[in-house]
């Protein structure tokens, strides 16, 4: 099989964990990446700002209740997209941030340049689930999976990948690699609850004196929003 760029690989990558949304503002490095999302049939949003693109990313999440991509450029591109990030964190929106970082050779603030030699990854930690540096083409798949999973397992929240700017247009052979549907890695869809547990909360709820419900954000990702207010107008509950 022909070679493919780093780039498609990352589009292809993302797809297989059912991403179809990436919100950003292109740079020239990103080119690789944005040329390959549309024939994998991820749709691609430009923003006017980074931590609007994350905005946006959110928003899609909780209507769509799947993950989202934003992407940011080197530097204060990828830091503008930090308060965005801050938010996704607080709310628990699974939101992958993915930034371009400067070119490896001289990605070093002592050499110049520091403004686009900010450690994204670092001051990415405090504020999503996993903060990483993608450090070799073939590692890829392996990582955007892993930020997947980190994104939607337990609370969901955040995610961010950092990647070299010129890694996007290298050429790899994809029969070396091995990139697996979401549903091999990662939980798509939550079971039911423990019965008795479940008889426990409606004996409490329907012998309630002054019922009122304080449902979270898990009601939404289960899909449970109609039966939520059908179930408060039945015990007459605040919510």
């Amino acid at each position: 099989m022909p070679e493919i760029t780093v780039g498609e690989l990352l589009a292809r990558s993302l797809k297989a964990e059912g991403v179809d949304l990436v919100v950003g503002i292109i740079d020239g490095a990103h080119i690789p990446f944005v040329t390959a999302l549309a024939p994998n049939g991820i749709r691609y949003v430009n923003a006017h700002h980074e931590e609007a693109a994350v905005h946006i990313a959110e928003g899609y999440t909780r209507i769509a209740r799947k993950p989202a991509v934003a992407l940011g450029n080197p530097g204060p591109g990828g830091a503008n997209m930090l308060a965005g990030l801050t938010s996704a964190y607080g709310e628990g929106h699974p939101v992958v941030a993915i930034a371009c970082t400067r070119r490896s050779a001289v990605n070093n603030p002592d050499r110049g340049g520091a403004w686009q030699s900010t450690d994204l990854v670092a001051m990415a930690k405090p504020i999503t689930k996993v903060s990483e540096l993608i450090s070799r083409p073939e590692r890829v798949p392996e990582m955007v999976r892993a930020a997947l999973r980190a994104a939607t397992s337990g609370r969901p929240g955040p995610a961010f990948l950092a990647i070299p700017d010129e890694m996007l247009a290298q050429k790899i052979d994809p029969d070396t690699l091995r990139i697996t549907p979401a549903a091999n890695n990662r939980v798509l869809k939550l079971g039911a609850g423990d019965p008795a547990l479940i008889g426990q909360a409606a004996e409490l709820l329907a012998t309630a004196r002054r019922p009122f419900i304080y449902a979270g954000k898990g009601v939404l990702w289960a899909g449970g929003s109609q039966e939520l207010v059908a179930l408060g107008d039945h015990l007459a509950a605040g919510m």
